[in-house]
């Protein structure tokens, strides 16, 4: 199991929503040293709530990595997938949101927070499976032979997935393609959707 540094740079997050509302970090007095303990098998984004309710990421760890943070009792802190946005949780415990504490004032032992995928359905499974598929080829939103329920929960994920691509040109092709998928009357030959996302120009402006 590898330790990933403290020492990279502690970006704010400014994404639309942090899957988790009404919460931010109080005055702590109270130190808590803890250990996260990345046990998925994909990228996750350490995060913490300030006292303004906006996400600060203190790192991202791969598969079996762990970082160790010093924080405080009353700072939250949350588990994201690295450039999909999903809420992961904290073990134990299965706690979408992570409250410091400290079990004994008279030890400084670390606090040990596994994080892990959350419970999900099979019909979850199945729209997440299909959603890493489109993320790589879009254009195949519009002939998956699979049921309009479905097809409507892949569109809701792909369109919460398309905030927090991290490649921007990826980014913008997926929320294009939803938008065309919304909106037949955006329609256009692929080739000239393409052109306009290449070239950063409003899939609406070729539409006047």
């Amino acid at each position: 199991m590898d330790e990933v540094p403290q020492g990279r740079m502690r970006q704010n997050i400014n994404a639309a929503g942090l899957g988790v509302q009404n919460i931010r970090s109080s005055v702590g007095t109270v130190a808590v040293h803890v250990r996260f303990v990345n046990l998925t098998s994909t990228d996750v984004d350490i995060i913490w709530i300030n006292e303004e309710g906006r996400g600060v990421r203190y790192g991202q760890l791969k598969n079996a990595q762990y970082l160790d943070i010093s924080t405080y009792e009353g700072h939250p802190w949350i588990f994201r997938e690295s450039g999909v946005g999903d809420i992961l949780i904290g073990q134990p415990g299965r706690i979408a949101v992570y409250f410091p504490r400290r079990e004994n004032l008279n030890t400084t032992n670390r606090v040990c927070v596994l994080i892990t995928f959350p419970l999900m359905s099979l019909r979850d499974w199945a729209v997440r499976a299909v959603a890493n598929f489109v993320e790589i080829s879009p254009h195949a939103l519009f002939n998956l032979p699979i049921p309009k329920e479905i097809r409507n929960l892949l569109v809701h994920r792909l369109q919460y997935v398309s905030i927090f691509e991290p490649n921007p040109l990826l980014g913008r092709l997926l929320r294009g393609t939803i938008q065309r998928y919304l909106n037949p009357s955006l329609q256009m030959p692929a080739s000239q959707f393409l052109v306009d996302i290449a070239n950063e120009r409003p899939v609406e402006e070729n539409q006047q």
